[in-house]
């Protein structure tokens, strides 16, 4: 069974903040204020050795990067990358089953919060090397003066934040996305869960 703290799960206190970047692209205006609920988030992205353990109970199919066998130990810590928002998603379910408490993904504006406080929280692996899903559908931010293009309404498109060769403006504020089943060699996730008030 999966050792819950081996997930290193951070605890990210209710708050209210300023989401997006006026100076940012169409898609990152305007600057507005979003409330958030307490939550717990992973310090590091999900690994390669974390998501075998998905892959033996559920007879998933490998990420491709593998090449059919499992990683040499030197990956095995490294994020798991080349895995889609479905995969992503469904190692979220699995975990939630093994476990008993509600895994899901980050939604886009714990991530930008995250982001923001990094050093703050000790979050790690972040604005670094690699780009993150998002539970977030795309839409425009409340308040903004453009209209969503008909070709980004048609399929959910998801939410992926980060830094890489894309981001042109401030990397905390850059939104990007894509369909739920694309992969990319640096795209991985980190695994979130609501904090029940007592």
């Amino acid at each position: 069974n999966m050792p819950e703290d081996s997930f290193q799960m951070l605890v990210i206190p209710s708050n209210s903040f300023t989401m997006g970047n006026n100076k940012g692209d169409d898609y990152s205006k305007p600057e507005h204020i979003v409330k958030l609920n307490a939550f717990e988030v992973s310090r590091f992205l999900i690994t390669n050795n974390q998501y075998i353990e998905f892959l033996k109970s559920t007879n998933y199919s490998y990420p491709a990067e593998w090449k059919g066998k499992i990683p040499e130990k030197a990956l095995l810590e490294r994020p798991i990358v080349n895995i889609s928002w479905n995969d992503a998603n469904n190692y979220c379910k699995w975990l939630s089953k093994e476990t008993g408490k509600e895994y899901r993904l980050l939604e886009e504006k714990e991530w930008e919060y995250i982001a923001r406080y990094s050093s703050k929280f000790r979050i790690e692996e972040i604005l670094g090397d690699y780009v993150e899903w998002t539970a977030t559908i795309l839409e425009l931010y409340p308040g903004t003066e453009v209209q969503l293009a008909e070709n980004l309404k048609i399929t959910p498109l998801r939410i992926i934040r980060g830094k890489d060769k894309n981001t042109t403006t401030d990397p905390i504020t850059f939104r990007q996305w894509q369909v739920s089943d694309f992969k990319a060699p640096k795209l991985s996730f980190r695994i979130a869960c609501d904090i029940k008030i007592k």
